[in-house]
């Protein structure tokens, strides 16, 4: 098992790579995903504290929503349920493309 800051270099790894829009979650500690953030120019989606550790008693955020390029994350939001010691986030993305009629 990874440790959270082998996650963010893998992370970091793969989006040095991606060419074009990108949409990433990744746990992270604030300062590292801070970090990411402003070396990708990513923006980070969500507002408020956005606590998702621990579950049963939600102190610190580690949960992240980050996007580039043409994605935006439109609505991001932390959901509460016993499924993980995390709460999981939500978002709801634009992405870059053509719009089907239906």
């Amino acid at each position: 098992m990874r440790s959270r800051f082998g996650l963010l270099l893998l992370v970091a790894s793969l989006l040095a790579t991606a060419r074009g829009a990108t949409a990433v979650t990744a746990p992270a500690s604030p300062a590292g995903a801070q970090a990411l953030a402003a070396e990708r120019e990513l923006l980070t989606a969500g507002v408020g504290d956005g606590f998702t550790f621990d579950a049963a008693t939600p102190h610190a955020r580690i949960d992240y929503v980050m996007s580039s390029g043409k994605v935006v994350a439109r609505t991001a939001a932390v959901v509460t349920t016993d499924a993980s010691d995390h709460l999981p986030v939500v978002a709801d993305l634009a992405l870059p493309g053509k719009k089907l009629s239906g």
